[in-house]
């Protein structure tokens, strides 16, 4: 009977630290140069302030922008459909594209200034490659972009 019970509370444990989430308020920052990595050399590379809100799996994205000369991003509010959540990743649509942020305890890429983050990017060097993002997700960003989104739960 002990096992049955042991059994029983293990399962429920695994599957609430699995289940998906398609409710959320998260904040973050976007970062993107012309170069295609994250620290290879480039002619523009500008941040922005980013949140999230999310309600039953659908929500906008709205992207300020920080820093960098100029900003070649040509909307500001994106679409994000198809929006889950767990404890390693979340996966969403944003403006039609699909996007996969890893959760990411040790930030390698930028000496841990982006810890307790989920992340995404599309680095050319695969050293450096979190998840998965696309360019085209960014209305007025080229192809070969770099992209690096970093998300975290609004305190």
């Amino acid at each position: 009977m002990k096992r049955k019970i042991l059994i029983l509370a293990l399962s429920l444990f695994i599957f609430s630290c699995n289940e998906k989430i398609d409710e959320a308020k998260l904040e973050g920052s976007f970062y993107t140069n012309d170069s295609g990595s994250a620290k290879g050399g480039f002619e523009w590379a500008g941040e922005y302030k980013v949140s999230l809100d999310i309600v039953s799996g659908v929500g906008t994205l709205y992207l300020e922008h920080i820093s960098g000369l100029g900003d070649p991003l040509t909307e500001h509010s994106l679409k994000v459909e198809d929006f889950k959540m767990d404890g390693s990743k979340i996966e969403m649509k944003i403006n039609g594209f699909k996007a996969v942020l890893i959760w990411t305890e040790k930030d390698k890429i930028w000496d841990g200034r982006y810890n307790l983050h989920y992340i995404g990017n599309n680095s050319l060097d695969s050293s450096e490659r979190i998840g998965s993002l696309n360019p085209s997700s960014f209305p007025g960003l080229l192809e070969h972009f770099y992209v690096e989104l970093r998300l975290k739960r609004k305190l």
